[in-house]
């Protein structure tokens, strides 16, 4: 009987924790139609300059995450670096590490002289920021 009272508390917990992580996702403003046009377009385009330099489409891939992000969560973290935000910021990320190793190249390639960049390195950088962006609920 009280093995039955036990479980039957812990799943009443776990429903807790989902109604509010769902309800508090749903509280989120979206991205705006503006906003869309706006990721979408710039998407293209650093798209399109990526055989020309895929150092500078990396740096505004992660430019576009930023505003992506900006503009789905700010209030919550007004004033907050990138990198702090992406700290605070797992739940809304399907794959927060690809984000991570995408953000940290960016890094490399802003503060370090003579990046060599390899191929699959830019792919799958672009990969898990346009993940990332389709996450925060641009469509691409």
């Amino acid at each position: 009987m009280v093995s039955v009272f036990i479980f039957a508390f812990g799943v009443f917990l776990f429903l807790i924790v989902v109604f509010t992580v769902w309800y508090s996702w749903k509280r989120i403003p979206k991205l705006n139609s503006s906003d869309q046009r706006y990721i979408s377009k710039h998407w293209k385009r650093l798209t399109g300059d990526l055989d020309r330099n895929p150092s500078i489409a990396i740096i505004n891939a992660d430019k576009l995450l930023h505003y992506a992000l900006r503009k789905r969560v700010e209030p919550r973290f007004n004033g907050l670096s990138f990198g702090d935000m992406l700290k605070k910021s797992d739940v809304y990320f399907s794959d927060i590490n690809a984000v991570w190793r995408a953000h940290k190249l960016r890094n490399r390639i802003a503060h370090e002289i003579d990046v060599k960049l390899a191929k699959a390195e830019v792919k799958g950088a672009l990969s898990s920021f346009k993940r990332a962006l389709k996450d925060l609920g641009a469509n691409l």
